[in-house]
């Protein structure tokens, strides 16, 4: 929620609500949430949706840009990519379908630097360059999502270090100091504690409860499961003045939980009744995605994020230009971020720390 919160500091009175709110996806009252860092899955949501519809526009741009270039990779991905699925659908040998989808994959090499460069082509236009900059910070929390839902260790570190500088920029200060110190305390854990590293490694840093793929969380918000198993009716309503109730109350919660756990377990009633299919991946979810993403693309054609002429930073739902001072300090954002958590961790934490780390 601290990432979604700096997002939302970052992406502040640029636009991005009056889109989620004139496409008719979300109500005025829930985008400003969003922008805080609240209600998490329809932040998350809102942003995927965003980051889809912006991602489509912006390969729409690359392949007109690629037709004035006389380029063609666009189109040989989507040839390539066809011929991989028409292959599957007819049931070819293994060979031929290594040999296409071989095929398609050098093709993305190539769209890969061509794609670059159609960004820097652009780096003069501070608009595109501020949303394709959004682009990267929605990417960046998909990706630490993807790190918890799969158990990828790995992958987990290099998200959370990459969010760290624009939750350093944005005075998150519980992050920014103790975010560091764990930062550091993993990238060490192979020589500080092997065992442990190796049961990390092995996707055991996140727990599930049901069997299935990408459903799997981090142990604090698994314990609120726990937490809401061994709630009452009404829970410390009424007794948290009543300090021998409220004792009662916490030291038989764990008691609780484990009954009703055993009663679940009784009647072959698992994960209290909750399906094991993603909600993502349900038809109506789905459908429903998609709808929304095609109204933002309507709006987000008439706002034009990347078609602007001027090399301004304009927010696209008023056509306000910022000024060129504060434009360059939005853009360079994760570079001050870094510059700023290296001061903190050399002051601090260093060899040569002068500082306390709480100061």
């Amino acid at each position: 929620m601290n990432y979604l919160g700096a997002i939302g500091d970052h992406l502040a009175d640029c636009g991005l609500t009056d889109v989620w709110i004139e496409s008719g996806v979300f109500n005025e009252c829930t985008a400003e949430k969003m922008m805080k860092g609240k209600s998490w899955n329809r932040a998350v949501r809102g942003h995927k949706l965003m980051y889809e519809a912006l991602q489509r526009l912006l390969l729409e741009k690359f392949s007109v840009w690629q037709e004035e270039c006389e380029e063609s990779t666009y189109d040989k991905i989507t040839a390539d990519a066809r011929q991989v699925a028409k292959a599957f659908e007819q049931g070819k040998e293994s060979a031929y379908i290594n040999d296409a989808f071989n095929q398609l994959m050098k093709q993305m090499g190539n769209f890969t630097v061509e794609f670059e460069r159609f960004v820097q082509s652009h780096s003069d236009n501070s608009t595109f360059m501020f949303w394709k900059q959004y682009i990267d910070l929605v990417e960046t929390l998909l990706l630490f999502i993807r790190a918890e839902r799969e158990g990828i260790w790995e992958l987990h570190l290099a998200a959370f270090q990459k969010m760290l500088p624009l939750m350093v920029l944005y005075d998150h200060v519980n992050y920014t100091r103790w975010g560091t110190v764990y930062l550091i305390d993993m990238m060490q854990l192979e020589e500080t504690s092997p065992e442990v590293y190796h049961e990390f490694q092995a996707g055991n840093f996140v727990v599930k409860e049901t069997e299935g793929r990408f459903n799997q969380v981090s142990t604090d918000m698994a314990l609120e499961h726990i937490n809401r198993m061994c709630k009452s009716a009404g829970g410390l309503v009424g007794i948290t003045q009543t300090k021998t109730a409220l004792d009662r109350w916490m030291l038989t919660c764990c008691d609780r939980a484990q009954l009703v756990e055993d009663a679940c377990e009784l009647v072959n009633y698992t994960s209290l009744g909750k399906s094991q299919t993603q909600k993502e991946m349900s038809d109506s979810r789905m459908s429903r995605d998609e709808a929304d993403v095609c109204k933002i693309m309507d709006k987000l054609r008439d706002f034009n994020p990347f078609g602007r002429d001027r090399d301004d930073l304009i927010c696209i739902s008023t056509n306000d230009v910022l000024p060129s001072d504060a434009a360059a300090e939005l853009l360079s954002a994760n570079q001050r971020g870094s510059q700023l958590l290296t001061q903190f961790v050399e002051k601090r934490l260093g060899e040569n720390a002068s500082m306390s780390l709480h100061d």
